[in-house]
Order: C-alpha cells, then structure tokens, then sequence
C-alpha cells in the first residue's frame, strides 16, 4: 500500500519565504515594532564612537570643563537609552519567536494527526516529536530575527562605510573593498556546512525514536533480560550522533576560523591606515578614534550578517525535514460530503478486499450488509481480520477492492471529520492521559457539563463506580492509566464514546481481560452505549455477543458464516451453534 507522495523539497530561500508570509506576515504589529528598535539601533551605534570622538578632540583642545562634562553626560545618556532599546528588541524578537513557532508546532502536529496510519507505522512517535519541537525549535531565531537583523546589519555596514568615505576617501574606499571581499567569501563559505548538519539531525530524531520504542516497553525488556541489548543498540544510536554532529561542527569551526582570519587581516589594515594618516598629521586624535570606533563597530554587523548566515544554515536542516514532512500527502484524501441522515447507520461492504502490504491480503471479497440499529457480532481467530473491519469502517485505510457504504454513500464521498464523528470505536487498549477522569472523559472539552456527564453515567448504570472514585470527577489518572484497572478503563472508554453520541458504535474485543464483576457492570454499559445505534462487536468471549442480533465468522480473511444470531444459534450445521456447545461444556466443568 503507497503511504504517502513525499515531494522533494528545495533548498532554497523561497521555502523562508512561504514560511514568513505564512506565519510572520500575521504578526506585522509585531514585526513593525522590532523594525523601530533596530533601526533606533542603528542611529545610536552610528552616534556613541561620534560623541567619543568629540571628547577626545575636547580633551586634546583644551576645551572648558563643561563642554566636556556635557559630551559626558549627553554619552552616558544614549548608552543607557541604548541599552533600554536592546532590552526591548530582545523581549519583541523572543515574543515573536515563540508566537510564530507555537503557531507552526500546532500545524505541524495537525497534519501528523491527518496523515494516515501506514505513515505512523513507518516513523515513531520519538522521531515526530523531535521535528514537532526540536526541528521547529532551531527556527527561532530564524523567524523573530534574520531578515530584519540581516537588514539592520546591512544598513549599519553601508552607514559606517558611508562615514568612513567622508572622513578620509582612502581609509572608505580601502574598507569598502575589504568588506565585498569578506561578504563575497562568507558567502561561498556558507554553503558548506548545511549538509551536515541535515545528517545529524536525522541522526538525532532516530535516537528519540529508539529511545520512546524502549521506554515505552521498559516492562518487557526487563522481564525478558534484554537490558544489555538495548544498552548496546543505544550506544550504536548515540556513538552515530556523535560522530555526524562532530563532524559537523567541525566542519562549522573550520568556517569559522577562515573568518576570524580575515577579521584579523581586516584589523590589521585598519590600525595601519591609522598609524599612516595620524602620523602624517592629515587626521587628529580624535578622528584616529573615530576611525578606530566605526572599523571595530564595522565587524559587528559583518559577524552578524555572517553568523545569521550560520544559523540559517543549521536552520536550513530543521526546515528542509519540517518541509519535507508537511508536503507529505495522505494516502487517505478527504471526502466532500458533510452530512449523513441523523440516526443509526446502515453499513454495506461490498466485495472488499485488503491488505496492508500488496502480496499480503487479509481481507478476502468480503460481503454483508446492516440495516440501521442491526447489532453485528464478529467471530475469528487472532489474524482473521477482524479488526481490520474497524480501521476501514473508520477509513484509516481504504479498501484495494471493492466499496464500503454507510446508509448508500461510499465512505471515500464522506469528509473524514463528519465519518469520524458519528462511527466511535473502544478497543481492549484504551489511551487514558495524565488528566481528571472529567478530561479523560470528555477528552478536554469543556462544553460538556458535569450534568451531561452524570447523565452519561447513570444511562450506562456507571454513575455509582464514579461516586466510589477518591475524588469524583476530579479524580486525576496517571498516564496510561496505571491507576486503573483494565476494566475501569473500558468504562471510561464506554462513557466517552457515549458522550460523543455517535450513530455506529464498534467494540473491539472490549471485555476480553475483565473481571466478573466488573465484566457484569461492563455489560450493562454496553447495553445502554448500544440503545438506538448500530453496533459491532468483535469479541472473543462468545458471553459478550448476547447484545448481538447478527452473527459473521471469519476465516483467514473470508466469511466462514454470516446470519441472525438465534438462527445460527440454533442451527445443527453452524459452526457458531457448535461453539456454544464447547462453551457450555466448559462452563459445566
């Protein structure tokens, strides 16, 4: 089966560009806002070496006392009013950051939650949390910063230049030069590192995912001794991250240092120009100062151009990978359809084959249909199919031949939000998170009242076991419900699925691990949960299919039996009647 059409992606800035409009553009309050902070920037960088210089040239004049205090004052005021600014244009950058990445963690989190099961089967939950936050995390800067600080850097360069050409044409012009061929290197420079550090980011997402797989099956591993093993593939994983990170960072310092050289032979230049034009009388102290200021300056938005460049180059690995996953396409398109009639469903399978991988079917032309408000129990040994029936119900995967319907309309016509609001599934798993039972039951909605979940509960006959919790409702769970038993959890499940209020209920194998007595509490749950809707019940324990009207077999993938329950029930040829039997016989020893 094709999961999905991954395009390849382009690394190029027009990727930068689709993501500033998108999630940048928006925020343009914002973005205005740390415009004006870094312009004032500018101005005040371009001032502070001025006022310096003025002092000195007072100084060396001997100009009056207050003079120099003023120039004093007057430089201590616009350092401070600098400072005040800097801290300003940190807190709107980081405020930026954090609006817009939130912004495109959530997206990419709703398009992993729409993509098909068979993509989720090919990449574990560790490796799509790392690019859900550690990818996204290295945009950061990235988005609140680099094209307005690459601007002010640009701006800044081309101001100081601009002074340095009025204050002497040769000391400009010398320096001018100097800084295309700087830029013009760093440019060549910067293309280099990019792909190593794809590499070790993928390296990275790798180890999350082997480390989420075992840690989340930490009870297994114990138990069947195979700590050592995991140890010694977790030291593979990490020795793999080490090495590809190593290399490149080194790669990145290798970088670094041909630009420290040429900041050195760009000092160099500069003193000696002041050695030559001071000594020769042409400039004063002052201006020596001066020149001095705005080439030492001149190297801080070179480095900041330059070292924007290095961030957009490890920022580059996380956005290719972000982009590489967002262009991922489900195999499951969505449908057009926004409405099925208000009642119990009817569902017809028509000739429906499957497989998950092509030379492997599971399911075998199989056919049957139920009218609305028909109870459907499914029968099978482990591998029939069974639950298989229930992911193409709730279109987690389509069919590779043949059409399922509900009340006539082919599953594909239906949007998959409208299909998946009134078809609810419990199976024997059920996922309860660190929250109150009241969350745990409404899955965090919170339009549904404590009332509507009392009724909920007393409908089922389980408001009684929810008074007996320590704390009622609010009554908080561990995650994965270790503070349950498996059959508390199938309760909670049952209350759930019956807040949803869908219209085809499915139980998948939901009372296979349960107690008598909690199994008898379940019962009635069910009977209440089934009450006016169509049901499914794929079980196990032949006790469970007492709710069912219709009974189906299957077999390797094929219908072994199909038919009314107390027809087969009664049947002297029916394999279900013969199983009754066993299941008596057993009950009598």
């Amino acid at each position: 089966m094709v999961t999905s059409v991954t395009p390849r992606p382009s690394y190029s800035f027009l990727r930068y560009r689709r993501l500033w409009e998108q999630y940048i553009a928006p925020q343009w309050r914002l973005v205005s806002l740390l415009t004006i902070f870094l312009l004032t920037t500018i101005g005040l960088q371009l001032l502070t070496p001025f006022i310096l210089g003025q002092f000195i040239d007072a100084v060396t004049h001997g100009r009056a006392a207050d003079t120099l205090f003023v120039l004093a004052v007057v430089y201590l005021c616009v350092a401070f009013f600098a400072r005040g600014v800097r801290v300003g244009e940190t807190y709107t950058a980081e405020r930026l950051a954090w609006i817009t990445t939130n912004a495109l963690r959530l997206d990419v989190a709703r398009h992993c939650l729409r993509l098909d099961l068979s993509f989720h089967h090919q990449h574990t939950p560790g490796e799509l949390i790392e690019r859900v936050d550690g990818d996204v995390s290295m945009l950061n800067n990235l988005f609140s910063r680099f094209v307005l600080v690459l601007i002010n850097s640009v701006l800044l360069t081309v101001g100081m230049l601009v002074v340095l050409l009025l204050i002497d044409l040769r000391i400009g012009l010398t320096l001018l030069v100097y800084t295309g061929c700087y830029l013009l290197v760093n440019i060549l420079l910067s293309r280099i590192p990019p792909p190593y550090f794809v590499k070790a980011r993928q390296a990275e997402a790798e180890l999350f995912g082997f480390l989420e797989e075992r840690l989340s099956g930490t009870e297994d591993i114990r138990a069947n001794g195979a700590v050592d093993s995991v140890l010694h593939r977790l030291t593979f994983f990490l020795r793999q991250r080490f090495l590809l990170q190593r290399r490149a960072e080194l790669v990145s310092q290798e970088v670094r240092g041909v630009r420290m050289l040429m900041y050195i032979i760009g000092t160099l230049i500069a003193l000696g120009l002041d050695a030559y034009l001071y000594l020769s009388g042409t400039i004063t102290l002052g201006i020596v100062y001066l020149i001095f200021a705005y080439t030492m300056q001149l190297w801080d938005p070179l480095r900041e151009i330059t070292h924007q460049i290095g961030d957009f180059q490890q920022a580059v690995a996380g956005l290719s990978r972000l982009d590489e996953l967002l262009q991922t396409r489900t195999a499951i398109p969505d449908g057009e359809l926004e409405q099925l009639p208000e009642g119990p469903l009817a569902i017809s399978f028509e000739t429906v084959s499957f497989g998950y991988q092509a030379a492997k079917p599971v399911l075998h032309a199989i056919s049957f249909s139920l009218t609305p408000g028909t109870v459907l129990g499914v029968l099978g040994r482990t591998g029939s199919g069974k639950t298989t029936l229930t992911r193409l119900l709730l279109r987690f995967y389509d069919p590779d031949e043949g059409c399922i319907r509900l009340n006539g309309v082919d599953l594909k016509m239906i949007k998959l939000d409208v299909l998946r609001s009134r078809v609810a599934v419990v199976t024997q798993d059920v996922q309860l998170f660190h929250a109150s039972v009241r969350n745990n039951l409404t899955l965090f909605d919170r339009s549904i009242s404590d009332s509507a979940i009392e009724d909920a509960l007393k409908t089922l006959g389980l408001l009684e076991w929810s008074q007996r919790l320590p704390q009622g409702l609010d009554t908080i769970l561990r995650s994965g419900g270790e503070s349950l038993s498996a059959g508390q959890a199938q309760l909670v499940a049952l209350t759930r699925i019956f807040l949803a209020h869908p219209d085809l209920v499915i139980l998948d194998e939901a009372s296979s691990r349960l107690d008598p007595v909690t199994e008898a509490l379940l019962d009635r749950a069910i009977s209440g949960l089934l009450r006016g809707r169509t049901g499914i019940i794929i079980a196990h324990r032949l006790t469970t299919l007492k709710h069912v009207d219709e009974v189906m077999i299957l077999e390797r993938g094929r219908v072994g039996e199909y038919g009314p329950r107390e027809q087969l029930a009664q049947g002297s040829e029916s394999y279900y009647s013969r199983l009754l039997q066993v299941d008596d016989m057993e009950d009598a020893k």
